[in-house]
């Protein structure tokens, strides 16, 4: 009896052992393994195109008219995105021109934004859109618009220049930038000359997008994540992200811009930035920073095993910024702002 209680004891520490490595490794290690997998994002060279732009060398745009394909090997099927006759990853094409009653959102960010590895039908800011078609307002809003800008593998500042391209011509009455976690990270005029240099092959230097080693893409891009946390203190980051924040909220259209981001992803290596948002609420007085996206840090039927949200995710992404956007009525509130604008004006 006493051997049986004894075994008992030792079997539940190690069932009690097991279950606390597996927790440290699904809350602590994977999370960290996966938040880096997330940020590489290969592109089809032959969908693209290149602006000559003198200041950003990696700076890409999709061809319109098209269907895009994602191919990843441990989903079953290949993603079919609509790229719609701006180049947008949308279902819809929208005139330049609102009709009067329109609310339009414009979304930023990078692949989460974008809706890579899932149908364009099924990105959140899809879902956003279909889901506020059902809503009534008590205010004038006969019907919103969410239209997607967001690119695979962008960082701050190739997100803003795409807003200025193309986005600002469509006068948005919100901006939703969807931070993934990567902003204070992935500075791509920095980082992708360090990858092409490892991925150098005899004479051809190659890229994130032609290189078809995957492993040897991954290893390369942390190398490029590492080497911007080796050389550039938190502080000139920091600098970097509000040079862009600055350029952003200046540009036309911005009058209110929501900032989603997920609080588990903001800190590494013992950086904690926190106190920076807070700074940015009062830098930014027209921008709200929202931490209601937390999916990512404990709920893994949410994301792929790269760490992008899957379908589930992005109906989640949607839901969490429809009750922040209907509770706190601002919706109406804009709306309400610009017709007594308008009404000033005339």
């Amino acid at each position: 009896m006493k051997k049986a209680f004894l075994f008992f004891i030792v079997f539940l520490e190690i069932i009690v052992g097991s279950l606390g490595l597996w927790i440290f490794y699904q809350f602590k290690i994977a999370p960290n393994q996966k938040a880096n997998s997330a940020k590489i994002a290969k592109i089809d060279q032959t969908k693209i195109v290149q602006p000559t732009l003198e200041d950003l060398k990696y700076y890409y745009e999709f061809l319109p008219n098209q269907k895009y394909l994602d191919s990843v090997s441990w989903l079953k099927n290949d993603i079919s995105h609509n790229i719609n006759a701006d180049g947008l990853n949308d279902f819809f094409d929208y005139d330049v021109n609102k009709d009067e009653g329109v609310f339009r959102i414009i979304t930023l960010g990078d692949s989460f934004t974008f809706g890579q590895n899932v149908e364009t039908d099924k990105i959140w800011s899809e879902v956003l859109e279909k889901e506020l078609a059902n809503q009534v307002f008590a205010c004038p809003i006969k019907k919103v618009e969410v239209i997607n800008l967001g690119m695979p593998g962008f960082d701050v500042e190739e997100i803003v220049r795409r807003y200025e391209r193309i986005g600002q011509k469509y006068n948005p009455d919100l901006v939703i930038y969807l931070e993934s976690g990567s902003g204070f990270v992935r500075f791509n005029e920095i980082m992708q000359p360090k990858i092409s240099d490892c991925l150098q092959e005899g004479d051809e230097k190659l890229n994130l997008h032609n290189s078809n080693d995957e492993k040897k893409v991954s290893e390369c891009w942390i190398q490029g994540y590492e080497y911007i946390l080796n050389n550039y203190t938190l502080e000139q980051r920091v600098e970097m992200m509000e040079k862009q924040f600055n350029r952003l909220v200046d540009l036309d259209g911005v009058k209110h811009i929501n900032f989603y981001y997920y609080t588990f992803y903001w800190t590494e290596r013992g950086y904690d930035y926190m106190p920076i948002l807070e700074k940015w609420r009062n830098k930014y007085p027209q921008a709200n920073f929202i931490s209601d996206l937390g999916f990512m840090a404990n709920n893994k039927n949410y994301k792929y095993i790269d760490g992008h949200p899957n379908i589930d995710g992005h109906k989640d992404i949607a839901s969490r910024i429809k009750k922040n956007l209907i509770d706190t009525n601002m919706l109406c509130n804009i709306a309400t702002e610009s017709a007594i604008v308008s009404n000033q004006a005339n």
